[in-house]
């Protein structure tokens, strides 16, 4: 692989790293303004399964990024 292609490369993984850690912090703070106050015990459990889905996500992203 020639130098050039290998800078490319290199810095398309680091905006890849980048975006999914600009991800991350969006949902940390998303998640610590979070009020949750529902009083509907429906919206409750879909707010709570949302976030577990979301905290998957973030989980597999991060495992990523070491792959990466």
């Amino acid at each position: 692989m020639t130098p050039d292609k290998l800078m490319f490369f290199r810095y398309m993984l680091q905006q890849k790293i980048n975006e999914l850690l600009d991800d991350t912090e969006r949902t940390i703070g998303e998640m610590n303004n979070d009020k949750g106050n529902f009083p509907d015990p429906s919206d409750r459990a879909t707010h709570e399964s949302d976030r577990n889905f979301e905290l998957r996500i973030r989980d597999r992203e991060r495992k990523l990024i070491g792959k990466l």
